[in-house]
């Protein structure tokens, strides 16, 4: 088994990541995306994939601070929020604490006030409701990008 299905990580690009295209070289928006549902995991990044981003998969939080601290540079994550080993929250802080910028959406079927309070306290770009659909999805993703990718 390798390192990276170990980590329960998967990859859903159209074409094999390079040295290049892991630091978000390829002409591609580079996104992760984290969450424990197989089903939620496949079809966020295949959504993502379809909108042309190259998109990495992993299957909780712990397997994501993993990839950021491997060295990805993610234009985006997209993370669910209730997950074993490292929620959602907890991955949002973790990035922050370590001084990434990208943006985070947290995406949860069950939204709370202590939730939206915490996802702010600790830079979330926005917090979704499940299920989302492919518009709303792909559109708060590219809005997020926009939003955070210097102009060249």
């Amino acid at each position: 088994m390798s390192q990276r299905q170990s980590l329960g990580v998967k990859d859903h690009s159209s074409t094999e990541h390079t040295e290049n295209s892991r630091r978000g070289c390829d002409g591609k928006a580079l996104a992760l995306v984290v969450d424990d549902d197989e089903r939620v995991l496949s079809l966020h990044s295949r959504v993502l994939s379809r909108a042309g981003l190259s998109v990495v998969a992993a299957a909780d939080g712990r397997a994501a601070l993993t990839l950021i601290e491997q060295g990805y540079s993610f234009h985006v994550v997209v993370s669910d929020v209730m997950m074993p080993n490292l929620s959602g929250l907890e991955l949002l802080r973790e990035i922050r604490e370590r001084g990434e910028a990208m943006p985070v959406i947290l995406v949860t079927g069950n939204l709370s006030l202590d939730i939206e309070r915490l996802a702010s306290q600790f830079g979330a770009f926005c917090c979704l409701m499940k299920p989302l659909g492919v518009k709303e999805l792909t559109q708060v993703v590219m809005n997020a990008i926009s939003l955070h990718t210097p102009d060249t």
